[in-house]
């Protein structure tokens, strides 16, 4: 891309943010991505604007890669359960104590 598409891009796209999740159920979607074009000159740049679908569609695939990329792994943190020797250290290490029927003794 000509430096000059560049700066064109730079000066004519007021911002690029994500309009984000505000439902109980987390999914990204590429409609997250949203755009305001800043018209100072309050001229239509059609020929930016061709452009800019191009990059549009780039920083969408990266978003989506991201949230796949970060919900993968807050799976793999809530997936995790420690082992029985795991927790058997765990509870040494921090002088826990049990009843015989496997009830927590607490101060």
């Amino acid at each position: 891309m000509k430096t000059s598409f560049k700066w064109a891009i730079c000066e004519y796209i007021y911002n690029i943010n994500s309009k984000g999740n505000t439902g109980h159920y987390c999914y990204c979607s590429k409609s997250d991505i949203q755009y305001e074009e800043n018209y100072q000159d309050y001229k239509e740049h059609k020929y930016v604007n061709k452009h800019f679908q191009s990059i549009l569609s780039d920083i969408q695939d990266y978003y989506i890669k991201t949230c796949k990329l970060l919900e993968k792994s807050g799976y793999s943190i809530l997936e995790y359960r420690m082992s029985f020797d795991e927790m058997k250290d765990h509870c040494n290490a921090n002088d826990y104590t049990f009843f015989e029927n496997g009830n927590m003794f607490n101060l």
